[in-house]
């Protein structure tokens, strides 16, 4: 209610309707006031708390079933869509960060076997 009687007040202004960026802008000049914001910053697209409760269940299981999938919905307000996709592209993160890691290491080691080979000395950090 507080963001769509900006929005109208905006849009009379500009005498045409809002498009993604104005909505944006309207949003970053008037923030939510406390007495109707429980003050939790949206990171990304789900807030803290909500991301925290992913993480969990992700610790314990990156596979969940369906039934989980609901239950996890329910607790955390989002639908069992979202938690999915949630899920989904956690392990593709999760995927490509060891794939990155791998090729540090190998990269590492390499560099080490070549200082050996041409007698300098590493200092590790």
């Amino acid at each position: 209610m507080w963001l769509e009687a900006h929005y109208i007040e905006a849009e009379k202004l500009r005498g045409r309707s809002l498009g993604p960026v104005d909505k944006y802008r309207v949003r970053k000049k008037f923030p939510l006031p406390p007495t109707i914001w429980d003050g939790e910053q949206k990171t990304h697209c789900f807030k803290e708390r909500t991301r925290s409760l992913l993480r969990e269940w992700y610790l314990q299981d990156p596979y969940p079933n369906p039934t989980k999938k609901r239950e996890l919905a329910k607790a955390t307000g989002l639908n069992p869509t979202q938690v999915g996709n949630w899920f989904k592209n956690r392990r593709q993160r999760d995927r490509a960060a060891a794939a990155k890691n791998r090729y540090v290491h190998i990269y590492v080691c390499i560099l080490v076997c070549l200082c050996k080979h041409i007698n300098i000395s590493i200092v590790y950090i």
